[in-house]
Order: C-alpha cells, then structure tokens, then sequence
C-alpha cells in the first residue's frame, strides 16, 4: 500500500444481488484519484436487522 493512496472500507448490504449497489459504489470512489475503497458486499440479506425493533 505504498502508492500514496487513502484506503476505507465500504460495507454493501443487500436485499438482492447487490450488483447495482456495487456499481454506484465503484462510479462514486472513482470519482477521487487518491482514495481507494475496500469493498465488503453482503447480497442477499433478508433477515431484519437489529434496528427493526
């Protein structure tokens, strides 16, 4: 990781396939030369979170 880029993690969750999450994702870290994504998808997910009460 010495090419002077910034590196964050990216979490995608997913009720489906989750690739049109994947691509927006990828079109808006493209958009910042010196910032690179590290990308976590989770496709698929269907049961509720713990935020559902």
């Amino acid at each position: 990781m010495a090419d002077g880029k910034t590196y964050f993690h990216i979490h995608l969750i997913s009720d489906s396939t989750g690739e049109t999450l994947l691509t927006v994702a990828r079109a808006v870290a493209a958009r910042y030369d010196d910032i690179a994504a590290i990308e976590h998808v989770y496709p698929l997910v269907r049961t509720p979170g713990i935020w559902s009460g």
